[in-house]
C-alpha cells in the first residue's frame, strides 16, 4: 500500500486545499497551525495569506494601519524553524511569501496599488495576469540573498525560490483565481515539482 504524505496548510480556508488537490489527488491535507506535529513527515507546508507581519520580525516600520498578529507570527516562526531543519518543502502565498522572506533576514516595505486588483506579472517564460491583495512587498536590494527572484511587477518581486532551503512562494493569491489560470497553474506547478509527495 502506498503511503501518501500529508500537506499542512497554515490556514483553515479550504480554498488553499484546492491548489493541493489539483496537484496531487491522493495526499491528505491538514489545516491550521494547531495541527502541526513536529514528528510528522509532510509533503509540504503552505504559509498562507493574512495580516501584516509584525515589524519586529524584519526590523522595519510599517506606516500601514493594518493590525498585526504577533501570536501567529511566533507560532509560524517555530514551524518554519523546524521545517527548515528537517528539509520539509515550504510554500508561501501573499503574506506567506513575505513571512518566508523575513525569516531569512529579508526586509518588507509598504506599497500602494496592489490591493484587490488583477495585474500582470513577468517571468522568464513571459507574462500572466494574477490577482493580488497586499499592501506590503519584499525588498530585494538590501542584502545578499540565496533566493531567486522569479517574477516581477512594478519593480518588486512577485515570486521567489530558494532551492537550498526548499522554499517557493508567490505574492499573489492563486487560490482566489481559476485553477486553470496562469497564476494558479504557476503555484500548482511549484507544488508538483518541489513537494515531497
Amino acid at each position: 500500500m502506498t503511503l501518501y504524505l500529508p500537506f499542512l496548510i497554515l490556514s483553515d480556508k479550504p480554498a488553499y486545499g484546492k491548489l493541493v488537490q489539483h496537484a496531487f489527488k491522493n495526499n491528505p491535507i491538514v489545516y491550521g497551525s494547531a495541527a502541526f506535529n513536529p514528528g510528522t513527515e509532510y509533503a509540504g507546508i503552505i504559509f498562507c495569506g493574512g495580516p501584516h507581519i509584525s515589524p519586529c520580525f524584519y526590523g522595519g516600520v510599517s506606516v500601514d494601519d493594518e493590525p498585526y498578529d504577533y501570536e501567529r507570527d511566533c507560532i509560524e516562526c517555530a514551524i518554519y524553524t523546524i521545517a527548515k531543519a528537517r528539509r520539509i518543502p515550504m510554500f508561501g502565498i501573499c503574506r506567506g511569501m513575505q513571512f518566508l522572506w523575513a525569516m531569512d533576514g529579508g526586509s518588507l516595505t509598504d506599497v500602494v496599488g496592489h490591493n484587490k486588483i488583477t495585474h500582470p506579472v513577468f517571468t522568464i517564460e513571459g507574462q500572466m495576469k494574477v490577482y493580488s491583495e497586499h499592501r506590503q512587498v519584499i525588498m530585494p536590494y538590501r542584502r545578499q540573498t540565496v533566493f531567486s527572484l522569479d517574477a516581477w511587477c512594478d519593480g518588486y518581486p512577485e515570486a521567489i525560490s530558494n532551492e537550498l532551503y526548499g522554499i517557493y512562494a508567490v505574492q499573489w493569491h492563486p487560490e482566489r483565481m481559476s485553477m486553470l489560470s496562469g497564476g494558479a497553474q504557476y503555484f500548482i506547478n511549484l507544488l508538483k515539482k518541489h513537494a515531497d509527495a
